[in-house]
């Protein structure tokens, strides 16, 4: 808890903190003085069966229409696709999570993410 006041307050940040349990979120708000806001409940996919065709399978076809264009313009792009550290590339993850978080009306610092997806516990997946 230590860490996340020092942080709030060094940074002069408002803290968020995204897939915690609520008692997690109370403890966090309490150090911070804050209260918690939950914005969503709707983190968690139950995928029916075993493989994405599977879930594609069950959405309705209106999703299942984009999803597949969105795939397709994804493969026809030629991204280049590969599996790094998340301390590997902290730099561009945290200016994509800043602009995910302004465009849900909470700015954040690209530089300020960063440093915290390369502290010590983070980016080993």
């Amino acid at each position: 808890m230590t860490a996340a006041t020092t942080l709030a307050t060094a940074e002069k940040a408002v803290p968020w903190w995204l897939y915690v349990t609520d008692e997690a979120a109370a403890e966090l708000a309490d150090a911070c003085g804050t209260k918690p806001v939950q914005l969503n409940q709707d983190v968690r996919i139950p995928l029916p069966r075993t493989t994405f065709d599977d879930y594609l399978a069950a959405l309705p076809s209106k999703r299942r229409v984009t999803i597949r264009r969105e795939r397709r313009a994804f493969a026809e792009a030629g991204y280049e696709r590969r599996t790094l550290r998340l301390s590997e590339c902290a730099d561009t993850a945290g200016a994509l999570a800043a602009q995910l978080q302004a465009r849900h009306g909470h700015p954040a610092d690209p530089a300020v993410v960063a440093a915290i997806l390369r502290r010590p516990g983070r980016g080993h997946g």
